[in-house]
Formats: structure tokens, C-alpha cells, sequence
């Protein structure tokens, strides 16, 4: 559930996270959209289980993570983000381990799509979004 508020940079995230995520319902990195429901106050969106945020499972483990799940972590996250922006012609901008979400089957997939940019000739029309932690 997300609520709406009267800020309308706000209300754009949200219609910009419920956009990504039912167009990109034929991409296996991203998370799936089940269906969504809007009303005057809030944004119900109903998405597939995920177990664990990769942030969270960072602090569950406690450990070096293997270089095969690394690997594999890098490889859906790189292949989501190029799917939307070969796609979608958008860049997610917000790519950070709480938004990288893992399945109880060791699925990986990308959400949070909330401050994606359109490309324009394969750039922003913003500059600045995201963390600023996790910025390059």
C-alpha cells in the first residue's frame, strides 16, 4: 500500500512504479505486478512473494557472500536494467541492496521503480535521484 499524498512529485513516483512494473511483466528480473487497485487516499498494488530484500538478507547471513550468488545477483540485476532501457527507455536510478528482492527459490529480481528517468538519446532528462550512498 502506498498512500497518496498531496505532493504531486509523490503521486508521479507512484504512477511511475505501477507503470515500469506492468510493462515489464514479460522481463523474469523484475518484479511481477499482479494487479493494482487505486483510490482517492492510497495505491494497493498486489505484487508476486518475495522472501527477502537483498539489504536484509546482507545483515541476516552476516558473512561474505559466495561469488556464485554475487554473480548471479549481478547478472539479473545488469540484465533488468538493460531491459529497461532497451524496453522501456527508462533508467531505474534508485539501484540499491534494498531494492533488489530474493525469492524463497533464490530468485532475483529489481522493484522500487518509483524515480525511474525516461532517456533521451540514452540519457536522464534529471540528473540528481537515488541515494546518494549508493550513487556512481
Amino acid at each position: 500500500v502506498m498512500h497518496r499524498t498531496s505532493s504531486d512529485e509523490e503521486n508521479k513516483r507512484i504512477i511511475m512504479d505501477v507503470d515500469v512494473i506492468t510493462k515489464s511483466y514479460d522481463c523474469p528480473y523484475i518484479i511481477r505486478c499482479l494487479g493494482y487497485f487505486i483510490n482517492t487516499s492510497d495505491v494497493w498494488i498486489c505484487m508476486e512473494l518475495m522472501a527477502y530484500c537483498f539489504e536484509k538478507l546482507l545483515k541476516l547471513i552476516n558473512q561474505p557472500i559466495p561469488e556464485s550468488v554475487l554473480g548471479k545477483l549481478t547478472f539479473t540485476t545488469v540484465t533488468a536494467l538493460n531491459y529497461l532501457k532497451e524496453t522501456h527507455g527508462v533508467m531505474h536510478r534508485d539501484v540499491k541492496p534494498s531494492n533488489i528482492l530474493i525469492d524463497s527459490n533464490g530468485n532475483i529480481k529489481l522493484c522500487d521503480f518509483g524515480i525511474c528517468g525516461v532517456l533521451i538519446e540514452s540519457m536522464a532528462k534529471s540528473r540528481n535521484a537515488g541515494c546518494a550512498g549508493y550513487m556512481s
